[in-house]
């Protein structure tokens, strides 16, 4: 299991691109089975819906303190 808290989507490192991000790691993923659980620090569409996405794909959950 890994908490995630973030204020939105990719913004540094080598991928920034939220939807090549999530397909990265949840194809590595498939042998680690992580369960990412994202708590949501911004109303930023582009963030929001990448955590929501990332919690998605490994069976986890997400909050923000914001809703």
């Amino acid at each position: 299991t890994v908490f995630f808290l973030s204020d939105g989507a990719p913004s540094a490192g080598e991928i920034r691109d939220p939807g090549l991000l999530l397909d990265l790691v949840t194809e590595r993923n498939r042998e680690l089975e992580l369960r990412f659980h994202c708590v949501v620090l911004t109303n930023d569409l582009v963030g929001r819906e990448f955590m929501t996405g990332l919690a998605a794909r490994s069976g986890g959950q997400v909050v923000s303190p914001l809703d």
